[in-house]
């Protein structure tokens, strides 16, 4: 194969690429790389696959490329965003470390928050999206990490971030959800409910932009619209502990006890380590003056997250309730 006839390949695949038809592309770019192994085939043989979703397979055409031609900056990072699809993230860390090693990256440097956020390394995640947005600062999704991470502790600048992403892109769905429920703790209710319609309105499988609006509309006392919007998460996350969580408790707030227990439940079916859950089931159980059961699920949540304090309170209320029965008992 010529030098005139490759190049004709390679925009015939690119073209194919472009109009969808990632099939027929692929099989060019495989055909090339198997003719002439150079790094760039493999490269696109990898992006490719990555499109269709055979992961397996495009981590090994990017670690052909990466073989080829080890400082291929494009090879490493397709390489780590498939060890980051595929949980093997501190590899995928390795990988981008070799690449922004050699250069300033912006792309490298948001993967590697990526796989950082994998290994639960959140304020190393935090620095490398700064680094990220410095070098590109028109990088959407790295202002929006930055804003996930921050959302429980600085919810200014985890605000001005999420602002920031969709200012770049109006359409980012995680963004309006995320910016939304700021807004909602902020008490800012109608901009809360803006930015969370235009979530669901943007990815309605979006379980989560569902549960948040729920409880936004909830809080305002507007139950109809509430248990729909609760409804709409159940609806596409059934087997999630948090929309059977979200369910069981809109109920029990709305005093149907027997919708409560049984969406309780099933959230418990669907995760035993959840502290916020078993504290609220415990509770629930309290109420229903079901004491031992009560403070099994409060203790349970102590377990699961020693630090987790709202346990703690309602443990004392179950031994002062626990101390007035037997003190009925004994008169």
């Amino acid at each position: 194969m010529n030098k005139s006839q490759v190049q004709a390949e390679e925009q015939k695949a690119i073209e194919l690429e472009e109009s969808g038809n990632e099939t027929a592309a692929l099989d060019i770019w495989l055909r090339l790389a198997q003719a002439m192994p150079m790094a760039a085939f493999y490269c696109r043989a990898g992006g490719v696959l990555k499109t269709l979703k055979r992961y397996s397979e495009a981590e090994s055409a990017f670690r052909s490329a990466c073989n080829l031609d080890p400082r291929m900056a494009l090879a490493s990072i397709g390489l780590a965003s498939m060890l980051i699809e595929e949980d093997k993230c501190a590899e995928a860390v390795d990988a981008l470390d070799a690449v922004v090693a050699q250069e300033e990256n912006a792309l490298a440097y948001g993967l590697r928050g990526d796989a950082l956020i994998g290994l639960k390394r959140y304020e190393e995640a935090l620095q490398s999206f700064r680094k990220a947005v410095a070098l590109d600062p028109r990088y959407e999704e790295a202002f929006y990490n930055i804003g996930w991470l921050l959302r429980n502790s600085d919810e200014a600048e985890a605000e001005s971030a999420f602002t920031k992403a969709i200012e770049l892109e109006s359409d980012y769905a995680s963004a309006h959800r995320e910016l939304g429920w700021i807004f909602r703790k902020a008490k800012q209710l109608d901009r809360a409910e803006r930015h969370l319609r235009r979530a669901t309105v943007l990815n309605p499988a979006d379980a989560w932009a569902w549960v948040y609006l729920g409880n936004l509309l909830w809080g305002k006392g507007e139950f109809s619209a509430a248990e729909d919007a609760i409804k709409q998460a159940y609806e596409q996350s059934p087997n999630e502990w948090y929309t059977n969580w979200e369910l069981a408790s809109f109920y029990e707030d709305c005093g149907n006890q027997e919708k409560a227990a049984r969406f309780y439940h099933r959230a418990l079916l669907a995760s035993s380590d959840e502290p916020v859950l078993l504290f609220s089931y415990g509770r629930f159980l309290l109420k229903q003056g079901d004491f031992e059961g009560a403070e099994k699920y409060f203790r349970r949540a102590r377990e699961v997250e020693p630090g987790y304090e709202n346990p703690r309170q309602w443990l004392r209320e179950v031994a002062g309730a626990n101390a007035e029965r037997q003190h009925t008992r004994d008169h």
